[in-house]
């Protein structure tokens, strides 16, 4: 399976890096990294979906919404219906409960939800890549090109975001580090591509427009 490939090649970094989470655990940091956890979930892609399609009507914002329309869309559903199932990598409280390292993590498990109201995570959906980091990196990504395109240079205070969204992904202990590694990665590819196929799109309007 390749999913054990990669459990196997990355169990030293991943196991590392949970550790590290499991030593700055604190009732204030479990509040902080839900809410960051949720700006990656499913009801944020269909509301950017949502926004990004509005956008694509007025011409002056045309540009992002094409933009971030097309990118959330081919991260999102090629991500958890294409990506996801071809590695088919179980999530880290499946696979660890045969390792040396389980009760290290399902005791930062156990505590990422102290003092909130949620419970510990244990959803038997697939975890590589990370499908809230690949989101939260391809609209912020999405985000920063657009405004790149019009030379707003603001749009880069918006780096941090993603990352403080994937890191919320190891913190409550749903995620490996590398789910979360690879889901920058495939988030920001998608991003560019979005952005890519935007321009295309926005070429070929203006084109018509100007025709007509």
């Amino acid at each position: 399976m390749i999913y054990e490939a990669i459990n196997q090649a990355f169990y030293g970094f991943d196991t590392s890096i949970f550790r590290f989470f499991t030593g700055i655990q604190s009732v204030p940091l479990n509040h902080l990294n839900w809410f960051f956890t949720f700006f990656g979930g499913d009801p944020v892609a269909y509301f950017l979906m949502a926004v990004g399609l509005i956008l694509c009507f007025p011409k002056k914002t045309r540009k992002y919404g094409l933009t971030m329309f097309i990118s959330v869309v081919l991260a999102f559903f090629i991500t958890n219906y294409g990506i996801k199932a071809i590695f088919n990598r179980p999530r880290p409280f499946v696979t660890l409960k045969d390792t040396p390292f389980w009760p290290i993590y399902e005791k930062g498990h156990q505590f990422a939800v102290v003092g909130t109201h949620h419970q510990p995570s244990y959803e038997p959906s697939l975890s590589f890549p990370s499908g809230h980091t690949t989101l939260a990196f391809t609209y912020t990504t999405a985000l920063i090109s657009g405004c790149m395109w019009d030379h707003k240079k603001w749009a880069w205070w918006l780096v941090p975001w993603p990352f403080l969204v994937g890191l919320s992904r190891i913190y409550i202990f749903v995620h490996y580090p590398s789910d979360v590694l690879f889901g920058m990665i495939n988030g920001i590819i998608w991003a560019l591509i979005g952005l890519l196929l935007a321009k295309a799109v926005y070429g070929l309007i203006e084109k018509k427009r100007q025709i007509s």
